[in-house]
């Protein structure tokens, strides 16, 4: 049995993607990031993602991470809080604790393909070599 199965398939990894999206989208800390994205069109790319890496014979139609999101600035910060809205959703919808382990092991590997920030750091590319900005210091980035 695949994590997928184990999880309960499409009828619980649609509603749990649907929910995520939902709420990365509306996050004060990371919402920018989804301004200019569809939704419908990244509900369906991070199901494909997901389905396919827990085991699922489902096709992923999008792009590569590192080429899909070399143009956007990801700190850390950003990385992280994308993480633990999917862990609060992961619980809400009552993923098997197995099935969680595996999914964030998966982000987790990823990390180095968004971002080149340790967890909890915000300094953009640019800013490396000078130390962490301060609050003062950050802004949003496009």
């Amino acid at each position: 049995m695949t994590p997928y199965d184990a999880m309960g398939g499409e009828a619980t990894l649609r509603p749990l993607i649907d929910a995520f999206v939902g709420r990365i989208r509306r996050d004060s800390m990371i919402g920018f990031h989804f301004w200019n994205v569809d939704p419908l069109v990244l509900a369906q790319r991070e199901f494909e993602f997901t389905a396919r890496f827990l085991g699922a014979d489902v096709a992923y139609s999008g792009r590569g991470m590192r080429h899909a999101h070399m143009r956007h600035r990801i700190m850390g910060g950003h990385f992280d809080r994308r993480r633990q809205i999917l862990v609060e959703l992961m619980e809400a919808h009552d993923v098997p604790a197995e099935v969680r382990i595996a999914w964030l092991g998966h982000i987790d590997r990823l990390r180095t393909t968004i971002t080149q920030d340790a967890p909890g750091e915000c300094t953009p590319t640019e800013s490396k070599g000078s130390g962490p900005l301060t609050t003062g210091q950050l802004r949003i980035i496009e």
